[in-house]
Order: structure tokens, then C-alpha cells, then sequence
């Protein structure tokens, strides 16, 4: 262990120079005192002399003794007045050392939770505010925070220094004025990042570290999963490092940690909404507190640019209490069906579900920041089909025949006093390549599905087009047909080398068509056994097709094989998967690739007879509906995002002069992505999302109509988890024997450090001087007392 060094104010030399000069004066004092005498013999005095000499040697050390005492005691005075610090670490306990305070407060979302008459964050200031008070301008002290408080330039998620570490009367009330005005962010505390920033703040000259903690003490921050790793850790290499560290607890009793909240908004099945048709919600709510709540409301609301749509209040099932051992909360689900007239148009909406405690609970709800949820919602025109389809070989029914009763079905008549729903689908068909090509190059009106049987594009700029609308988002259905040349699919050169890749994503092997015999069976079965896990694959696994398939297996009598898809590179296009194969190892019937923001699906058949059995169409309908939903999402960016998450968008073709704007009408900057493809739509991006709300993107589109898409910004769900850690689990993360603590306040310490200024000496070493005086006083008085009995013994002797 390195020797103490003494580190002093700037005239403290000065000071040491003056005190070892003023030492010298006892001593003057003392030769001056030895006069010098003349020598007379003298008989009488025999006597005395031989009693002085024998007490001479006890004499001269008692002299030098006081002289030492006198010494010392001007010495230690000079020292004082020079005001020296102990800076080794080690000898922290020894004197009571100059304070370095280190303080880090938790300014999470859950702080903001009501305890009782005031907020978690009220009484957090509070104890910040005590602990500086306690502090005057010699001590040293740092104030770091677990979120950054800059709404507009940081996202809350990272830790931030309020003040860095410094000390001085100045500096210090700025600080507790920066205290007072903190606020929570609605993101979770960043615990881990925040004890590495604070331990960067440490200095080589701190005089005794103390680290102060304030922070509402969640099981989930501090001893649940995870956290209760990382954070013995941090504490660990504190202490290391000779911090002690105290835990001061605002959050109030565990009894009182109450909180209802709404987790997800889900929006019930994959279909998009249209106009003039209901949509199903699903609000998923939440009991974070001890104690059963029954009677809670739900309320849902669907708003547009102009306002509120539409609005309805449930009230939700009992929600069991939080589970004390996990955390886990009480959960429930309420379903609310918003009618067909909230849709009047096309456009963007969102919804927000917020829940309210019952009457008889009022106090069931802590925190306000988690009991609203939103989500985006786009209700769209229709889902614009284009067609190209040819025969295959000896079919008796066009693949037309099939598409149009599912994408163009003729409008049912609607019950008594109610208008039949608008179709979900807009079809076309082209009869010509030419046709084809020039739909897709249109400058309105493009499709967003396209769908292929039994024919592919013959020239370059046919297959530009196609694969362009599908980097561009769109969806391809491709049934390859059973008389279709394999190298009509094949690319120009140069086209499949970008790094989207290749638009068909699996090589083609040479169509197979048997015989068809009457009365045979068809060769060729799929295999519905092991359908793809994906969820739009339900069409092959849906309990209703599962009752269908079960009595009428599709048979497909010719198909155009698809090789198994190449193993997945690091650095290539996405690899492509089989959604299903066919029976008896004959390899896969269908394969989804992906292509910049599209999507596309091939099925080696072609849309025939083949589909069929007994002339019922019981097959082919159900697959088509999911799966023309499923390909026209394309490479779509999240809609719902957590605080803190970074705000990525595809912008329309074409589209110019995009804005963000968050809650409460706020610009936030936008920074437009690199393009990883040849795609025609820009991405652009927000970093800074750190306010909870729905925030709105709008862009030009053909320099006149706006296009509007919104992104809901929530509260992570754990963060309303309030379950209290247990201040023993606490300490013991941080290993036996280590010097952290928790407590429920300050003041006590506040007291303490009052009485003792820790990390200067000068106190003790005037307490000491005043020590060496007494000491001085007294040895001299014992000291004359002995020498003049001593002198009085031998005279009466004589």
C-alpha cells in the first residue's frame, strides 16, 4: 500500500514555513535561560553537589522532555493553520476524511409513480437536496443521472453527467438548482452504462468516496434476471476501488407500489383495414400491484389527422395480482370491435387504449405513464391485382376463371337495411406482355400484387419492370405453370448480380406432366403434414381447410420442379424458404424469396383444374386470400416502437419533402438512409425518440397530395413492473462484507457529516495541540514539584 501524501491550499507552505520558524522560539527561550555563573568553593556546598550530580541525567531528560512537548505543540499549530487532506484511500477512517460525493439518481419512468400525497420523484429531489447540503465548498461531488434528460437531442436511454465532478460554493448551488428542475424520461434506467460513466468521474485525489444512490429500488432494476449480475458487478469494482456506496430507497412501502397498465394494442388477425369495414382490437391489460383489481375501464379510441373517429369504454375482466417471486403481472385481454362507419375513407389512423382504475379502487393506478398505449393503423383504399395468366397443358379451365371469383367476385346483396362491404380487391387482367409491361410502368395506379400463371416475361425491359415493383414493395405470386420453358425465367446478365439478388430465388428444373389416365390418381400430392410455421400459412393448416383437405387432398396432375434453395450466406440475399413440399421427396411445391421491400411466392403448378376435385374450388380461394394479404405487406419498417428506438420509414415512390413531428406538434430531425437496393422509395430515419406518443410522418407525393403514415412511441411494459427489491438482496450482490447500504434516508448521515468534516485534519491536529499544552503544563508542575522536594532533601540532611 503507497505512504499517505498531504496535499494543502495554496499558501499551506507558506503557512508550514512560518509554524517550523515558530518552533525555534522555545528553544531561544531555554538558552537564554542558562546563565552563565562564576565558580566559588565553597564547603558547604559539597553536600548539594554530590545530590545534583547524582540527579543531574534525570534532570536533563525531563528538560528536554518539556522542550519536546513545547516543540511539537508550536509545530502541529503551524500544521493546522495549513488546513492538510488526507488523500490515500486507505486511511479514509482514520481522521474522517474531505467529502467526495458521488450521487446518481434514478430518473427512469417508473420514478414518476404517486407515493402516497407526492410523487417518487419529489422525494427523490428531496434526498438529492440532502445530500448536497451536506456538502460545503472544500468537498468534492459529482451528479450523474440513469437517463439523459434532453428531450430533443438524446432519447433517454443512455446515462448522462448533470454535473461534472467539481466542488466550490458556486458549483454547488448550481447543482441543486439543476436537481430541483429534473424531470423522469419515459425509458427505462440504463443501470449498467450508468455505474461505468460514474466511475469514470473517479479522480486519483478523492478523499474518501462515496457513492449515494437514489432510486426507487425496483426488483426488476436491481435483483431480478439479468440485473442482479450486472449490477454486484458495478458494485464490486466500486468498492474495488474504495467507494462505499448507499442505497437510499424513495419508493415507498412494497404494500404501496400499485399500477395498472395497458401492455399491447394488437390488431386481430394479419388483414389490413379498409374502408367501410369493422376491424377486430385486442387490449392487453396489466396488474403490476399486490392486489386483486376488478371493475377496471378500457377505453378505445381511433383518431385520424382530424380528430377522434371513434370511441368505446369496456370494462375489463378481474386481473389476478402481480406474482410476488417473478414479478410476472396479472393479465388480461379486452376484445373491442370498432364498426365498419370508422373507416369512412382511406388514410392513416391510430388507436389509443388507455385504462382507468374502479371507484372503489382509486389508488389501484401509481403511474400515470403506462396506463395509455398506442398503435398505428393504416386503412387502405384496396388491394390493387393485375393478372397475367396462360393454359397449361390439356387444362379444361383457365387459370382466369379461378382468379377473377376471388379478386373480382361479384357484390353480394347485404342484409335488410344494411349496404353490402366494399371489395377488398381491385382486379385486372392482361392479355399481352405489352399490356403487362406498361401497367407496371404506370405512373398511377400501379398494382400491388401481381400475379403470374404459366407465363414469364420474354424481353429485359418486361423483367426490369417486374422485378422493380417488387424492390419496391410489391408482392408476386408466380404459378410457374407446367409448359414453361425453365430459361424463360432466367435473367439478364448484370440484373441478378446486384445485391438485392436474384428475383427467383431457386433454380428450375424441366416440367413434368403425366399422363392423365381416367380414373387414375393424380401423381402428385402435397405434403400438408409439416406446412411452414409461418403465420399466413394457415391456409394449409386452418382448422375449416384442415376439414376440407381432410376429405378433398389437392392432386396436382403437372408440375415445373423447384430445386431445394441454396444454404444462406452472411454477406448474400436473404435465403429463400419453403413454405411446402410435395409427398414422397419430390422436393418443394412452394418457396418464398425476398426481394429488396417485396415479396414474392412461387408455387411449381400452375392455377388449373389441378386444384380441384369434384369441380369444387374448396382449395385454391382460401390460399389465394391469405396469401395475397401476406405478399402486398412487403419489407415493411416497424410501426410500434418503444422508447428510445430508432424511428425508420419507407417513404412512397416519388415521394419529397418528409417531416416528423412528435407528440405535441414538435419537428423532429430526420436523416435519410443509404440505399441497400435499386429501389425507387427513400428510407429516412429518427435516432431521438424519447417522448411516448403517436408521431406523425408526412411527406409530398407528385408535389401536390400529402401522404401520411403514423408510429406509436410507447413505454417499454416492464418498466410498470413496481415490485419492490429487497435492500438484503441488495447488499449481498455486491459480495461479504463490502460497505454499501441501503436505507430510507439521508438524514441521519446528513447529522453525521455535520459534526465531521471529513477528509481535513486541521481539527484533530488543533485537538491534538491542545492536548500537548495540557500535557505540558502538567509534567512541568509534577516535574518543579519533584525537583523541589529533591533539592529539599539534602539541605535538610545537612
Amino acid at each position: 500500500m503507497a505512504s499517505p501524501t498531504l496535499a494543502y491550499l495554496w499558501n499551506g507552505w507558506g503557512l508550514v514555513a512560518l509554524g517550523g520558524a515558530l518552533t525555534a522560539v522555545p528553544i531561544v527561550i531555554h538558552l537564554l535561560n542558562r546563565r552563565r555563573v562564576r565558580v566559588v568553593p565553597w564547603a558547604a556546598m559539597t553536600f548539594l553537589r554530590a545530590a545534583l550530580k547524582r540527579n543531574q541525567r534525570r534532570l536533563q531528560l525531563e528538560n528536554w522532555l518539556v522542550l519536546a512537548l513545547r516543540v511539537l505543540a508550536v509545530a502541529l499549530l503551524g500544521l493546522a493553520l495549513a488546513r492538510p487532506v488526507v488523500t490515500d484511500s486507505a486511511l479514509a477512517g482514520l481522521a474522517g476524511q474531505r467529502r467526495s460525493l458521488y450521487l446518481l439518481l434514478d430518473t427512469s419512468a417508473s420514478v414518476g409513480a404517486r407515493r402516497e400525497a407526492r410523487s417518487v420523484l419529489d422525494a427523490l429531489k428531496a434526498e438529492a437536496a440532502q445530500a448536497l447540503e451536506a456538502l460545503d465548498g472544500q468537498d468534492t461531488f459529482c451528479v450523474v443521472l440513469t437517463n439523459d434528460p434532453r428531450v430533443d437531442a438524446a432519447s433517454g436511454r443512455a446515462p448522462a453527467v448533470l454535473v461534472p465532478r467539481t466542488s466550490g460554493s458556486t458549483a454547488l448551488s448550481k447543482a441543486k438548482e439543476s436537481v430541483a428542475a429534473l424531470a423522469t424520461r419515459e425509458a427505462p434506467a440504463a443501470w449498467a452504462d450508468a455505474w461505468a460513466l460514474l466511475a469514470q468521474q473517479f479522480a486519483n485525489e478523492d478523499a474518501g468516496r462515496q457513492v449515494v444512490v437514489v432510486t426507487d429500488l425496483t426488483a426488476r432494476d436491481h435483483v431480478l434476471g439479468a440485473a442482479r449480475d450486472r449490477t454486484g458487478e458495478a458494485l464490486r469494482a466500486l468498492v474495488r476501488r474504495g467507494a462505499r456506496i448507499t442505497y437510499v430507497d424513495v419508493g415507498g412501502a412494497a404494500d404501496s407500489r400499485h399500477n395498472l397498465a395497458v401492455s399491447a394494442v394488437e390488431l386481430r388477425g394479419d388483414r389490413p383495414a379498409f374502408p367501410g369495414r369493422g376491424l377486430s382490437l385486442g387490449v392487453r391489460v396489466a396488474n403490476h400491484g399486490p392486489d386483486e383489481v376488478r371493475g377496471a375501464l378500457v377505453t378505445v379510441i381511433v383518431e385520424d389527422e382530424r380528430g377522434e373517429a371513434w370511441r368505446k369504454r369496456r370494462v375489463a375482466p378481474p386481473l389476478p395480482a402481480v406474482d410476488p417471486l417473478t414479478g410476472a403481472p396479472g393479465v388480461a385481454v379486452v376484445d373491442v370491435d370498432a364498426p365498419a362507419g370508422t373507416f369512412r375513407a382511406p388514410g392513416a389512423f391510430h388507436v389509443r387504449a388507455s385504462i382507468d382504475p374502479p371507484a372503489t379502487q382509486p389508488g389501484a393506478d401509481a403511474l400515470a405513464l403506462d396506463s395509455t398505449r398506442w398503435a398505428a393503423l393504416d386503412v387502405r383504399d384496396r388491394v390493387r391485382v393485375l393478372a397475367w395468366t396462360r393454359a397449361s397443358q390439356g387444362a379444361r379451365q383457365v387459370p382466369l376463371s379461378l382468379l377473377r371469383p376471388i379478386f373480382d367476385p361479384v357484390p353480394q346483396e347485404g342484409t335488410t337495411g344494411a349496404s353490402p362491404a366494399p371489395p377488398a380487391f381491385e382486379f385486372s387482367h392482361a392479355d399481352s406482355e405489352s399490356t403487362f409491361a406498361a401497367r407496371l410502368a404506370a405512373s398511377t395506379g400501379r398494382p400491388d400484387l401481381v400475379v403470374l400463371a404459366n407465363t414469364a416475361p420474354r424481353t429485359a425491359s418486361t423483367m426490369a419492370a417486374l422485378r422493380q415493383h417488387v424492390l419496391d414493395g410489391g408482392g408476386l405470386l408466380a404459378f410457374m405453370g407446367d409448359a414453361i420453358d425453365p430459361a424463360m425465367w432466367k435473367e439478364p446478365p448484370g440484373m441478378a448480380e446486384e445485391a438485392a439478388g436474384p428475383l427467383l430465388p431457386v433454380a428450375l428444373e424441366p416440367a413434368s406432366v403425366p399422363a392423365r389416365n381416367a380414373g387414375d390418381p393424380a401423381p402428385y400430392r402435397l405434403d400438408l403434414a409439416t406446412p411452414s410455421d409461418e403465420p399466413w400459412a394457415r391456409a394449409f393448416s386452418g382448422p375449416e381447410v384442415a376439414l376440407w383437405l381432410g376429405r378433398f387432398p389437392p392432386d396436382v396432375l403437372g408440375r415445373l420442379a423447384l430445386a431445394e434453395p441454396a444454404a444462406p450466406q452472411a454477406s448474400g440475399p436473404r435465403a429463400a424458404r419453403v413454405v411446402l413440399r410435395w409427398v414422397e421427396g419430390r422436393g418443394p411445391a412452394m418457396v418464398e424469396g425476398r426481394l429488396g421491400l417485396g415479396r414474392t411466392l412461387w408455387v411449381g403448378t400452375s392455377a388449373d383444374e389441378g386444384w380441384l376435385r369434384l369441380g369444387v374450388p374448396f382449395f385454391l380461394p382460401v390460399f389465394l386470400d391469405e396469401a395475397a394479404f401476406h405478399l402486398v405487406q412487403g419489407e415493411s419498417t416497424p410501426r410500434s416502437l418503444l422508447v428510445g428506438d430508432a424511428l425508420e420509414a419507407v417513404l412512397p415512390r416519388g415521394a419529397e419533402g418528409e417531416r416528423l413531428e412528435g407528440p405535441g406538434g414538435r419537428d423532429a430531425s430526420l436523416r435519410l438512409l443509404s440505399a441497400e437496393t435499386a429501389a425507387a422509395r427513400r428510407r429516412v430515419a429518427c435516432e431521438v425518440t424519447g417522448t411516448v406518443g403517436a408521431w406523425r410522418l408526412t411527406s409530398r407525393v407528385d408535389g401536390s397530395r400529402t401522404a401520411t403514415a403514423w408510429h406509436a412511441v410507447n413505454v417499454d411494459p416492464d418498466e410498470g413492473s413496481l415490485l419492490r427489491a429487497d435492500p438484503q438482496a441488495v447488499v449481498a450482490s455486491a459480495g461479504p462484507e463490502a460497505p454499501v447500504e441501503v436505507v430510507t434516508s439521508l438524514r441521519a448521515m446528513a447529522t453525521t457529516t455535520q459534526e465531521v468534516r471529513e477528509g481535513e485534519l486541521a481539527r484533530v491536529l488543533l485537538a491534538i495541540v491542545l492536548g500537548l499544552l495540557l500535557a505540558e503544563s502538567l509534567l512541568a508542575h509534577l516535574l518543579g514539584r519533584r525537583a523541589r522536594a529533591a533539592e529539599g532533601g539534602p539541605g535538610s540532611a545537612a
